[in-house]
């Protein structure tokens, strides 16, 4: 099956080998790419903080462009939103990670599982974003400051998507943000005579939401993963490491 992916790289090219090792046709039409804030990141981490939270690999990825100054704040706990961006983390070396289940919400509950740090939470933001972990701390009287060390930019990709669309149908589409899902709907709706993807596979239902109608068929996964919105292409989850 012709799979469209929208994530940004390199996260699309990742996506982009799973589905081919398993026989789909993947296209790649990244919708946005990533603008680290490293000045903004050097500036917080500089400030006490208890704990660091995130919600994206993404913030991992700005991280590492401070090179072996990363190394200060190994041993701080690490808060991650699910296995992947924990993955991206451990990666970089963090020793203390504790993984979220997958959403924001969920993220917060699980940070004031624990007991409170005598220091804010840090929060290695994107923008844009949703708050459902800002407000969830909140909720839960956690401090928290929040950096926006990454912005995530429009691409414009409008003539790479319609030349896909019109070279040959696509079933599926991939969409992993709220703000991709907007933007597709956007880039969409101005292509004329576009032959529209048969079904976006969204990551979550906000996902669904921000598509706005955009596509009739919406298909949304269990859990807000990459191993389950992929399985709801028939794709079973990568073999365990061990």
């Amino acid at each position: 099956m012709r799979v469209l992916v929208t994530r940004p790289q390199p996260a699309a090219g990742a996506t982009a080998a799973r589905l081919r090792s398993i026989g789909h046709e993947a296209v790649v039409v990244p919708l946005t790419e990533a603008v680290p804030d490293l000045d903004a990141l050097r500036r917080a981490l500089s400030r006490p903080h208890g704990a660091i939270a995130a919600t994206s690999a993404e913030a991992a990825r700005t991280l590492a462009g401070l090179g072996h100054a990363v190394r200060d704040h190994l041993r701080t706990p690490l808060y991650a939103v699910g296995g992947a961006t924990a993955d991206a983390f451990r990666a970089l070396g963090f020793c203390d990670v504790r993984v979220g289940p997958g959403d924001g919400a969920g993220l917060a509950r699980r940070i004031a599982g624990d007991a409170r740090p005598a220091a804010p939470l840090l929060y290695l933001a994107g923008a844009p974003r949703a708050k459902t972990l800002e407000d969830g701390l909140l909720a839960a009287a956690i401090a928290v400051e929040t950096v926006a060390c990454y912005r995530m930019k429009p691409r414009d990709a409008a003539a790479e998507l319609a030349a896909v669309l019109a070279e040959a149908p696509v079933p599926a589409v991939l969409l992993y943000s709220a703000e991709g899902a907007r933007l597709f709907a956007g880039l969409l709706a101005g292509i004329a005579g576009a032959r529209h993807p048969g079904a976006a596979f969204c990551l979550s239902r906000s996902v669904a939401e921000a598509l706005g109608g955009a596509l009739e068929s919406v298909v949304i996964a269990e859990r807000p993963d990459e191993d389950s919105l992929l399985s709801r292409l028939g794709m079973p989850p990568p073999a365990s490491m061990g």
